[in-house]
């Protein structure tokens, strides 16, 4: 299917329960059938959050169904996320590692932790090299 963010064809369906989810490789958008502009359960998810995250949601005016940015963290391999940058938004990529010992307090029950020194700062444009370092694709 082709995304209707980007019109690219990298948008992936999967049904659980009647229960549409879309996730598009190549712009990083998500969204669920559920997540529509008339579902009053979902509303309160988009009144409670805050400005930034506010301004990184897509609404399709043809479906009504908002989009958010994907954040993805994979158990000993890394953890995506989406900022804010300007006008446009960036992905940040940290690899998983061990909890150093003089931190295993700050941490409790924790055995990795996102590594910031080796993180990995993408555009839009490189998100596929970023889903690529946490094996989410070849």
């Amino acid at each position: 299917m082709n995304c209707p963010k980007c019109n690219k064809p990298e948008c992936i369906i999967e049904d659980n329960n009647n229960i549409k989810s879309y996730f598009c490789l190549d712009c990083g958008f998500s969204t669920k059938s559920t997540y529509h502009a008339k579902n009053f359960e979902f509303q309160p998810t988009i009144i409670h959050m805050d400005v930034d995250n506010k301004r990184m949601i897509w609404k399709d005016v043809l479906t009504g169904l908002y989009w958010f940015p994907i954040s993805l963290d994979i158990p000993k391999v890394g953890v995506l996320f989406p900022q804010w940058e300007g006008e446009d938004i960036k992905w940040t990529y940290m690899p998983m590692m061990a909890v150093p010992d003089d931190q295993k307090k700050k941490y409790p029950g924790k055995k990795e932790i996102p590594d910031e020194y080796r993180k990995k700062i993408f555009n839009v444009s490189n998100l596929k090299e970023a889903l690529k370092l946490l094996n989410v694709i070849q």
